[in-house]
């Protein structure tokens, strides 16, 4: 199908014209043009303005409050662990803390994979593989090589690994209506499946992703430095179990069963039922980053529970862009978008996950 003029919400924001959410797009033809424009000097126009803003200037003293909080959520979760009254209930809570602790450390980790924090390469990169490879236990380079794969390819139907959910789940009908036995079933109820799964298995298939991507991609001094640092984290953390025993794996396994959750809820409705491309789709950079990506609503409480996240759109524009300035960037590009025409995906963050786990809904009933 062909792009068309973007119909506009009540509160101003674009919506693609129809199309069904998860819908491939094929490239518009000379007949058939786009009214928008989302050429590379239309990028580049908006490029200069967001350099002239200084929004691509680091913010250390954003970083280093926000990597504390970050840390002192994840301390506050073990404090509790020893300090609640004891029973399962208490622990729950504490664990809940500490998962939450560990998402908001991989968040930092992830802005450092993006050279958000600091100006030269490698030390972002130290920075990210103590978040990731050390404190959360999954391997920063085989996150990071992951997760710039994605913004590269982004929905691409092919190519963007967080498309495929290593195969289990789906977002594309035809795939969905083309599978047979226990993988046609669980994509069939994959909408009632996803948060299960995410909350039992992100973690462990991360961490055993990291481990692989160390042992067979990594070579030379990075990878036995990533080995050693993923050894170092599975000795922290599972070291207390010889005092504290089986209490404490049940505790940090429903850590990370919370962070896994937290962060696959954030993840979740930045693409998910949004246009997807067939591989070779001809798009421009502009086109494929704002059209494929969904913002949330901004707010304080949004940003912080995001890690600024929210503003998706804004962030697969200008990924090295300090988190803190994502709220003034979107001020700049929103408007910018509405005025060449490009549809721009705003919504709440309830609305955002009912369009999401539409999308799954869906396509699960294509097996039918």
């Amino acid at each position: 199908m062909t792009l068309s003029e973007p119909a506009i919400r009540p509160n101003g924001s674009a919506l693609l014209a129809p199309p069904p959410a998860g819908a491939p797009l094929a490239t518009p033809t000379a007949a058939a043009r786009p009214t928008y424009d989302a050429s590379p000097a239309a990028y580049r126009r908006l490029r200069r303005k967001i350099v002239e803003a200084g929004l691509l200037n680091r913010r250390y003293d954003y970083y280093l409050g926000r990597t504390l909080v970050s840390f002192a959520i994840l301390a506050a979760g073990l404090g509790l662990l020893f300090t609640l009254p004891s029973g399962w209930v208490w622990t729950v809570l504490a664990a809940s803390v500490m998962g939450v602790g560990l998402a908001q450390v991989a968040m930092i980790g992830h802005d450092c994979g993006h050279l958000q924090v600091f100006k030269k390469a490698d030390t972002n990169c130290l920075l990210g593989q103590l978040c990731f490879s050390l404190v959360v236990g999954v391997g920063f380079w085989s996150w990071k090589e992951r997760h710039n794969t994605h913004h590269v390819e982004t929905n691409d139907e092919e190519e963007d690994p967080d498309l495929s959910f290593g195969g289990f789940f789906t977002l594309n009908e035809a795939d969905a209506a083309a599978r047979t036995g226990l993988s046609k079933l669980i994509v069939r109820y994959q909408a009632w499946l996803f948060v299960p799964v995410v909350t039992t298995m992100l973690s462990v298939v991360m961490r055993g992703e990291g481990w692989r991507y160390a042992v067979q991609d990594l070579s030379g001094s990075r990878r036995v430095v990533e080995l050693v640092v993923l050894a170092l984290n599975a000795v922290i953390w599972l070291t207390p179990t010889i005092w504290l025993g089986w209490w404490w794996l049940g505790a940090f396994a429903v850590a990370n069963m919370i962070g896994g959750l937290y962060l696959g809820m954030t993840i979740a409705p930045n693409h998910k039922g949004m246009p997807t491309w067939a591989h070779g789709t001809q798009l421009s950079f502009l086109e494929r980053q704002v059209i494929g990506s969904r913002n949330i609503l901004p707010g304080p409480i949004a940003e912080f529970a995001f890690g600024g996240l929210n503003y998706q759109i804004e962030h697969h524009l200008f990924p090295n862009m300090p988190r803190a300035n994502l709220g003034k960037c979107h001020d700049i590009v929103r408007p910018f978008c509405q005025q060449q025409g490009i549809p721009y995906e705003e919504v709440s963050v309830w609305e955002s996950y009912r369009q999401t786990f539409a999308a799954f809904d869906r396509c699960g009933r294509a097996t039918r």
